[in-house]
Formats: C-alpha cells, sequence, structure tokens
C-alpha cells in the first residue's frame, strides 16, 4: 500500500460522504503493523487535491448528463422520504404562519410576533453550516499552495495532518474531552446554556429591563452553541461576530416594534391609571430605544464586524496566502448572510406591514419560487426534455433558464393568490412586477453558494432531512428576494404612499 492510500469515512450532517474526508496513513514507527492496520489511520484532506479532472462539456447540457438511478427503495425508506417532505412543507408552512398569525410574545399581542424567534434559530443554523462550507473551501484552495511548495515527503505529509478534516474535532473538542467525557453537543449544550443565563440576567440590570429576555435568551444560547460546533476556534470566533452583528440589528427593530405597539395600547386605555402606567413604560422603552439608535446602527455595527473579522483572521492565519482566502470568505459571509437577514427585518418594523399580512405574502411568493423550480426540473425530466439552457455553464447547469421560468410562474401566479388574503397596499400587478425581479436576481445570485459548494465538492450545505438539503440551501433564495422587496416595505416603515 502506497503512503498515501485513501480510505473514506463516514457520513456527516454538514460535509456529507466523502467529498475531501479520507484516511491517510501515517510513518508507522513499529514495522510489525500491517498496511490495514486502523492505529496509523489519520484523517486528511489530501484525496481532494488527488481527484480526477472533470472533462469539459461538449455541446449542449442535458437534464439527463447525471446517470439514472435505478436503485429501488425499501417501504421504510419511502415512508421516512415522505415524513421528510411533509416536515419540510409544514416548516415552510409556519413560517407563513408566524409572519401572519398574532401571537403574545413578551410585549403583547403583534402580527408576526413569533418570527424574529425563526430568523434567530435560521440565521444559527445557516451560519454553522457557512462555517464548514468555506473551511472545506479553504483547504480545496490553500491546500495545494502548501503541497507545491519545496520539501521533503515527510514534511508535506506534517502539512496535510496540520490542515487535516476531522469530522470528529470543532471548536469545543477540547473542553468536551476533558469536562464531558468527549461528547461535543453535550459541551456545547452546557456552554450555550450558560451564556443563554447570562445574557438573561443582564436584562435584570437597571437602565435595561426594556430588553426583550425571550429573544436576548433564544439568541445568545443558540449563536454560542453554532459558534461552538464550527471547525476551529478561529472560525467560531468568526461566526459568533457575524450572529452578533444580526443580534444586534435586529434587537433594534424589536425594540422600536413593542415601542410602537405600546403606544398603540396604550392609546386604547382605560382610567387614567392605567394610561399612566403605559406612558412610563412607553417612555422608558423609547429612552432605550434613542440609546441602540446611537449604540446599534447597523452601518456602524457592519464597520466594526468587518474589523473584528480581518483582525481576527490576520492574528490567527498560520501563512499569509490562508489569511488573505479567509478574509475575503468571512467577509463574503457577513454580507450574505448578517446583512440579507438584518435586511428581512426590517419587515418587522413597521405596524402597517405587520397587520396587513403582506409579510406573509412575500413568503407566500418565496416558497412558490422555490416549488416551482423543482417541479419545472422534474417535470422536464419526466417529457424528456433533451436540454437545457444554463446560467453558467462553468458553474452550475442546474441554474438555468428553464428553471428560471418555471420559478417566475410560480411565484407569479402566487403574488395573484395571495393578493385575496392579504393587502400589498400595492397594486397587485406591480407586485406581481416586483415578484419577477426578485426571482430573477435571486436565481441569478445563487449562482455564489454553487460555486462555494462546487470548490468544496459538495452538493448541499446541510443533510438533515432526506429533502431539501440544508438551511441554507433554502435560505438564499429568500434573502436575495428580501433584498429586492426591502425598498417597497421600507416605504411602508416611514408611512410613504405606495405605487
Amino acid at each position: 500500500m502506497s503512503m498515501l492510500e485513501l480510505r473514506p469515512l463516514g457520513s456527516h450532517p454538514v460535509l456529507g460522504d466523502g467529498g475531501g474526508m479520507f484516511s491517510v496513513p501515517s510513518f508507522p514507527s513499529d514495522p510489525e503493523l500491517g498496511d490495514d492496520s486502523p492505529a496509523i489511520l489519520r484523517p486528511s484532506s489530501v484525496a481532494m487535491l488527488r481527484g480526477q479532472r472533470v472533462s469539459e462539456d461538449v455541446g449542449q447540457p442535458s437534464w439527463y448528463d447525471e446517470e439514472p438511478t435505478t436503485k429501488r427503495l425499501s417501504c421504510c425508506q419511502v415512508i421516512r422520504l415522505c415524513f421528510d417532505s411533509m416536515l419540510l412543507l409544514a416548516a415552510a408552512a409556519g413560517v407563513v404562519l408566524a409572519a401572519y398569525v398574532p401571537v403574545d410574545i413578551e410585549h403583547g399581542v403583534r402580527h408576526g410576533g413569533a418570527l424574529p424567534y425563526v430568523y434567530a434559530v435560521f440565521v444559527a443554523v445557516a451560519g454553522y453550516e457557512f462555517a464548514w462550507l468555506v473551511y472545506r473551501v479553504r483547504l480545496q484552495l490553500f491546500m495545494p499552495f502548501k503541497l507545491y511548495e519545496k520539501q521533503t515527503s515527510r514534511e508535506m505529509y506534517r502539512q496535510i495532518i496540520a490542515y487535516a478534516v476531522n469530522e470528529e474535532t470543532c471548536a469545543v473538542t477540547v473542553l468536551a474531552e476533558r469536562m464531558c467525557c468527549g461528547s461535543a453537543g453535550l459541551a456545547a449544550f452546557i456552554v450555550s446554556t450558560l451564556a443563554a443565563g447570562a445574557a438573561v440576567g443582564l436584562c435584570f440590570v437597571p437602565g435595561i429591563t426594556q430588553m426583550p429576555m425571550i429573544y436576548v435568551g433564544v439568541s445568545a444560547f443558540v449563536g454560542t452553541f453554532s459558534s461552538l460546533l464550527a471547525p476551529n476556534v478561529p472560525t467560531a470566533v468568526c461566526v459568533l461576530i457575524r450572529y452578533a452583528y444580526f443580534f444586534l440589528s435586529s434587537l433594534n427593530v424589536i425594540l422600536r416594534s413593542a415601542a410602537n405597539n405600546s403606544s398603540v395600547v396604550s392609546a386604547s386605555g382605560n382610567g387614567s391609571g392605567s394610561i399612566d402606567d403605559y406612558g412610563e413604560e412607553l417612555d422608558g422603552r423609547r429612552a432605550m430605544d434613542k440609546y441602540l439608535a446611537v449604540v446599534v446602527e447597523s452601518y456602524s455595527l457592519l464597520l466594526l464586524g468587518l474589523c473584528l473579522l480581518l483582525v481576527t483572521r490576520a492574528v490567527t492565519s498560520k501563512d499569509s496566502v490562508e489569511s488573505a482566502l479567509m478574509m475575503v470568505l468571512d467577509v463574503a459571509g457577513l454580507l450574505y448572510l448578517s446583512c440579507a437577514a438584518a435586511v428581512l427585518e426590517l419587515f418587522e418594523q413597521s405596524t402597517r406591514v405587520r397587520a396587513s399580512g403582506a409579510l406573509a405574502g412575500f413568503f407566500v411568493i418565496v416558497w412558490s419560487s422555490e416549488l416551482g423550480a423543482f417541479i419545472t426540473e422534474r417535470l422536464l425530466k419526466t417529457v424528456q426534455f433533451p436540454w437545457m439552457h444554463p446560467l453558467s455553464k462553468h458553474v452550475s447547469s442546474q441554474q438555468n433558464i428553464e428553471k428560471l421560468l418555471g420559478e417566475i410562474g410560480f411565484a407569479v401566479g402566487a403574488t395573484f393568490v395571495a393578493a385575496n388574503f392579504v393587502e400589498f397596499d400595492m397594486n397587485t400587478d406591480f407586485v406581481a412586477l416586483v415578484s419577477v425581479g426578485a426571482v430573477a436576481c435571486a436565481h441569478v445570485a445563487k449562482l455564489f453558494l454553487v460555486s462555494l459548494k462546487k470548490i468544496a465538492k459538495i452538493s448541499k450545505t446541510g443533510s438533515y432531512l432526506r429533502v431539501g438539503g440544508g438551511v441554507l440551501d433554502r435560505l438564499d433564495t429568500l434573502l436575495f428576494m428580501a433584498v429586492v422587496f426591502s425598498p417597497f416595505f421600507q416605504r411602508a416603515v416611514y408611512n410613504q404612499p405606495q405605487w
């Protein structure tokens, strides 16, 4: 057996099966150890550097370029597939209901009151997936620079081990081995619970008692938990920085919404005592809002987050090339996840938007476009459509004109259907036109995430269910469409006339 023989390891919820996850024999110190001894196997990413070259496609790409799957599913597998599909649809429907149904959480009954908590969980999970995606991209792009340097075979092997991918190792592994019998999940849960408790305790400090304690606790828990499960400590710090930017930006919005809701309730109160109580509470919330408007201003936070990311990577990176690469990827993650999610939070700021149900209609349009892309792809394969027109052939043939037309058709149809149940405060034809532009922008912008997955040699960012991929795979369309729709919701925030 050669020194760099490859052996696949097991699957990982984010890393997937193989694609760089391999075991490489080390130099055995005992000559009696056989080649198959597990004592000399170590994880490494060398497999990605020894892959076969992908030949250039010739001619028009076809829907049938992939080999057909002939394996029949068992009855249990079919039941599991149906269950996962229903669970995915239920999650999408739950987001729509969270944006439409009035909920009493912390500051009285509000339309879409549960939506910020859904945002907090989704952004945390997506940040965890993006961290592992960036880690794999780093190995794919940075390892060749190290391996092609002039060095001996033993030095090359040490470089491989130094930058190895180990699916059992994360930022909290050292603490887990010392205190939790090696269970990283348990260690991350304990530390996250302590962090959430400390964050909730700060809400009782005089002067900041108007903070939404439940939202602060949930955000602190999921943000800390996702960062502790990142590949290493520097990456965990970057994940925490990105999530902190999202949390502080959204916190300002939630406090503004709570103040607006309190003013409505106090105006409808009966008796001078009730009005005085609501007035004092409203004054406290407005004072806190003015404080956050200065300290938690989005653009200042963005600049601060960028500076912290750059400093973190500059201090912790082992090489100048690695430092530059990780800086670019971390900044892209901040803009891709945190900024887009913060824009989505602006929809929650206007009572006018929440009460009209327009936000629920927006989610219906987004999920309908996703459903349209899936149905269009399956339909064209069923009718044996002979070819496709990809937007970028060298990045992904799956992002093509045919699926774009299917997405647009379903999005426009969902717009007219949703207009019968919610009030967009705009002409329905204009909303349909905006939907077309948003779907087109999101379809093209997906190429960014697709290109990262292609570099990392994975097809999806997560594998929690048998369908749907990871949270980041489902959020990309939502975030990019939110950027297009945000100016029109922003007009409602300032009570400007709509078209």
